[in-house]
């Protein structure tokens, strides 16, 4: 939805990029097409990057935008672009297929590396909202409380298609709202900024199915 759907409704071209999933084709065709804003998931842009050296044998000055979502974001990995095109503006997002996929993002304010070992999934889009809270259900405030992250907003599921007792189990109501329990745990800083820490269980995904 959002690296599909949000550059046509403004109007921008869609590349979607080689069949062959190698690093040096899909580095070629940032080039070749002067690809301005790129979107890929954590583990393809590891891929792609690698060491960083590959990044130097393709012209990538036309780029403005890196982002990326879907999974734990690496900034060693980022902060090869970012060596190498310090104008670039990297964008971190998060959101699970629950909350029509984002729901929370980072955009890095600044030019220059990421300085933390770990990125920041950011703060709410408008119309969406969160909360962190304890195994009980009880809402955490104060900055670095680790919880389980709770979000709402318009764009929350109606629930599980013909599943009404998995759709009971993964929302909750909360102060009049429902909200989807992600099973993520995050805190957020003194800034109001979030920061995903990790699972409360051990959940896995296979073949799209958690």
């Amino acid at each position: 939805l959002l690296d599909l759907f949000l550059p046509l409704y403004f109007g921008a071209t869609v590349y979607l990029g080689p069949r062959l999933p190698v690093p040096a084709v899909f580095l070629h065709a940032l080039s070749h097409f002067q690809i301005t804003h790129f979107y890929a998931v954590g583990t393809w842009l590891s891929q792609i990057t690698g060491d960083g050296t590959a990044l130097d044998d393709h012209d990538l000055r036309a780029l403005k935008v890196l982002q990326t979502g879907a999974e734990v974001c690496r900034p060693a990995i980022v902060n090869q672009w970012l060596k190498r095109l310090p104008e670039l503006r990297f964008v971190n997002s998060y959101g699970p297929t629950e909350v029509t996929v984002g729901c929370l993002q980072f955009a890095k304010p600044e030019p220059g590396p990421l300085v933390t070992d770990h990125c920041p999934i950011g703060r709410p889009h408008h119309g969406s909202f969160v909360k962190l809270v304890d195994s009980e259900q009880r809402e955490l405030n104060g900055p670095f409380a680790v919880g389980e992250l709770l979000i709402g907003g318009t764009q929350l599921m109606r629930g599980y298609w013909n599943a009404p007792e998995r759709t009971r189990r993964a929302c909750v109501s909360l102060d009049g709202e429902r909200y989807y329990r992600s099973g993520d745990l995050a805190y957020c800083d003194e800034h109001g900024v979030y920061w995903f820490v990790g699972r409360r269980d051990d959940q896995v995904k296979f073949h799209g199915h958690r």
